[in-house]
């Protein structure tokens, strides 16, 4: 699997080597996380932990479940500065997946995800067939929000008590991207 290049970044398909540069993301925004992401074990921000995660991810990647890459800068490729994931992958007649990104505290409002975001949806519609992207965000997200919308994505609504988030039901706004040929 080759990486995903744009201007600025390379998006690395998961994998197992990668353990240590993402232990190493996680654990240095771990507290800017937070408010964000499910509760996280121990065990998720060391390396062992994200070796058995990215091997997953791996397997899952070569089953056309989902495509998972990490993001380095082109200039910098030794640090993962954050990840972009096309998830829950059905095909057949449905052929939709869930988004799911997320970028360094360091690295936010400099356009870094919203070019690894657009590179990545482009991929998906594109090369692998999807028809349909769907993003879940909170609504007090805003920043995540306007990566979805300068992408283009089209909210379709709100879903109540959609996703448990540090250990609170959350309310997520929908939004939808659709394969440009097939609107």
């Amino acid at each position: 699997m080759e990486p995903i290049e744009t201007e600025r970044l390379l998006l690395l398909p998961a994998h197992p080597d990668l353990a240590w540069k993402t232990a190493a993301f996680y654990h240095k925004n771990r507290d800017f996380f937070a408010p964000l992401d499910p509760q996280r074990e121990a065990s998720f921000f060391i390396p062992e932990g994200q070796q058995v995660l990215l091997e997953a991810e791996r397997e899952q990647f070569e089953q056309r479940q989902s495509f998972r890459f990490y993001l380095v800068l082109r200039q910098q490729p030794g640090e993962i500065i954050g990840l972009a994931g096309l998830n829950n992958i059905v095909w057949g007649a449905f052929r939709s997946c869930f988004l799911g990104y997320k970028l360094g505290e360091e690295f936010q409002h400099q356009g870094y995800m919203s070019e690894g975001v657009m590179a990545l949806c482009r991929w998906g519609l594109e090369k692998q067939g999807l028809h349909r992207i769907e993003a879940n965000i909170m609504p007090r997200n805003l920043p995540s929000i306007a990566v979805a919308e300068r992408c283009g994505f089209q909210l379709e609504g709100m879903s109540p008590k959609y996703l448990r988030i540090a250990g609170v039901w959350e309310d997520h706004l929908h939004f939808v991207l659709l394969r440009p040929d097939e609107i």
